[in-house]
């Protein structure tokens, strides 16, 4: 997977709102912060910014034995509904969980789509679960996954909007190899049909034209449409990628690609992935999430090398240009992802 849960994720802070999308550089600051849960100890690991503005951020209550955990905050920082799947004491009860929230996506009405992997009650098996939400946080129901293709979920799950519904990523645990599984869901959050593939085992994904979803991993870099069909593939250098999300439908596709802790590559391709236009590099900066804005400004989170891993963000621009800041300067330290706030 792209993004390694394996990071000590164990900062309570989220970076809620950095208004440089389009900013000079000298502009960049932190304009917001805000503190989840203060009164427990959460590991947050994505944001999903829903149509009204509100921030649904997913992870879990601590690292290694864990309860899968997601909160709603408003656009203006207020807390909306917190959600800790377990008992009620699941917040005191170290038992051997191992369970998290690895995205979310927008239902209909605007409830929320939880996507983990969780460890079933009854052994040692994870499998993998969905939790609906509704908009003031009330519990709509929760289900295990029992996938067609014999195999356990592995390594996390991606829940992607795209054309009223949502795609989800994961992969399968099966000999002698494991495998893809790809979902569609309606706007309700129901399960429309399941597909199993090579193809389909990334979960970095980016949703593409007509309904259709560009995946990413594996050192590639691949296209399906709403079908779940392969409609076109491309090799990529380095071993950890991550895409470009645009602010808007994206009219090309852009790609980080760590070379080595040292050389950061980002690689725009057409929307059909047929010719590479531009590479930049990038010194001692990694990647686990990337924007860019209409005006060609790309912006990466992740980690700066100097002196060990800080939390980094570096801002690319049209002439190949970049500018490289370390936001906290005291610890080690990285960002998971980030979304835009609004339509800059």
């Amino acid at each position: 997977m792209n993004r390694k849960v394996a990071k000590a994720m164990s900062s309570a802070i989220v970076l809620w709102s950095m208004a440089f999308i389009t900013a000079s550089a000298e502009d960049m600051k932190i304009t917001r912060q805000l503190v989840l849960s203060p009164t427990h100890k959460v590991a947050p690991y994505s944001i999903t910014r829903m149509s009204n503005g509100d921030l649904v951020i997913a992870g879990a209550d601590s690292i290694g034995t864990y309860h899968a955990w997601a909160t709603r905050v408003s656009k203006s920082g207020e807390l909306i509904w917190e959600y800790l799947d377990g008992p009620a004491d699941a917040w005191t009860d170290y038992s051997k969980n191992s369970q998290q929230f690895y995205s979310a996506a927008e239902l209909r009405n605007g409830n929320t789509l939880l996507c983990g992997i969780k460890r079933a009650v009854n052994g040692t098996k994870l499998v993998a679960f969905f939790v609906r939400i509704g908009v003031e946080g009330k519990l709509i129901d929760e289900r295990i996954l029992q996938p067609a293709h014999d195999g356990m979920p592995i390594g996390g799950m991606a829940c992607i909007a795209a054309d009223n519904g949502v795609m989800v990523l994961s992969g399968l645990a099966v000999v002698p190899r494991g495998t893809g599984w790809l979902m569609r869901l309606d706007a309700d959050g129901n399960v429309l049909w399941e597909k199993f593939g090579d193809q389909y085992g990334y979960l970095d994904g980016m949703s593409a034209d007509n309904g259709g979803l560009f995946m990413i991993g594996g050192s590639e870099v691949i296209k399906i449409d709403a079908q779940g069909n392969l409609l076109t593939r491309h090799s990529l250098p380095g071993s950890s990628q991550t895409f470009l999300h645009s602010v808007g439908p994206p009219t090309k596709v852009r790609i980080s690609t760590m070379l080595s802790t040292v050389d950061t590559v980002i690689i725009d391709f057409d929307i059909n992935l047929k010719d590479q236009v531009h590479t930049t590099h990038l010194d001692n900066i990694s990647t686990d999430r990337g924007l860019y804005s209409g005006n060609g400004v790309a912006t990466l989170f992740g980690s700066r090398y100097f002196n060990g891993a800080k939390e980094g963000v570096a801002r690319v621009y049209p002439n190949g240009g970049s500018t490289m800041f370390t936001v906290e300067p005291r610890q080690p330290g990285w960002f998971y992802d980030a979304v835009p706030t609004d339509s800059s």
